[in-house]
């Protein structure tokens, strides 16, 4: 029903209001905020944060009565244009971030290369215990973020599997009851995809874990805790 269409919507998207735009404070506070996988992350959550706003926008219906008079802006409020667009933006992504970290450990040489090439001219001329201690701390931190980011693919594909299977199954001409459990539960996997991966970097992401560290060390967090 529309009803419970509604309270989904607005809950799930007020969720991922909330923890995208937590964790893009806390990424503003990293020291390496810079550095192409925070960059990437910082991106799928400002991506995530505009989808579940444009959850609540064109999905809930207090929003969207009435129309615009316009037959194009009406066209676009109709189509859900901004919401899917930020579905597809994520998506793309999270393919980009996927081969930034597949470059980085299969060829980590040719990655420091082309990213910082005056960076990679200083490293590689750092010889003894320094260099080999910072190469340990590289290599740990490139496992972490290959680990996170596995973590985060296969919630993806978990969250919008059944989607998809629904959309095929529905577009070919099968049945598909739109106010049935299962149209439900593909809705709340869905929208609950745009929220959890903050909740992914809190317990496996390092840089993550650091920045929220250095944020909860404030004197006055500390003073109410």
């Amino acid at each position: 029903m529309a009803s419970t269409s509604t309270l989904l919507y607005s809950i799930f998207g007020s969720l991922g209001l909330f923890t995208n735009g937590f964790a893009i404070f806390i990424l503003l506070r990293l020291q390496n905020q810079f550095n192409s996988p925070n960059l990437l992350i910082f991106n799928q959550c400002v991506v995530d944060f505009l989808t579940s706003f444009f959850s609540i926008i064109q999905f809930v219906d207090i929003f969207n009565n009435p129309l615009p008079e316009s037959p194009v802006l009406a066209a676009i409020v109709c189509s859900k244009y901004f919401f899917w667009s930020c579905i597809f933006t994520s998506t793309g992504n999270l393919v980009v971030l996927t081969i930034d970290r597949y470059c980085a450990v299969i060829h980590p040489l040719k990655y420091n290369q082309v990213k910082n090439y005056k960076i990679y001219n200083s490293l590689k001329t750092r010889v003894g215990e320094t260099s080999t201690t910072r190469n340990e701390v590289n290599t740990a931190r490139r496992m972490n973020i290959i680990k996170t980011m596995m973590i985060v693919s296969v919630i993806y594909m978990i969250c919008w599997t059944p989607n998809q299977i629904a959309f095929l199954n529905f577009t070919f001409g099968g049945q598909f009851d739109f106010d049935g459990i299962f149209y439900y539960i593909v809705v709340v996997l869905s929208l609950f995809n745009s929220c959890v991966n903050p909740i992914i970097y809190t317990f496996k992401y390092k840089d993550f874990q650091e920045g929220l560290k250095k944020t909860l060390s404030w004197p006055f967090l500390r003073d109410t805790t």
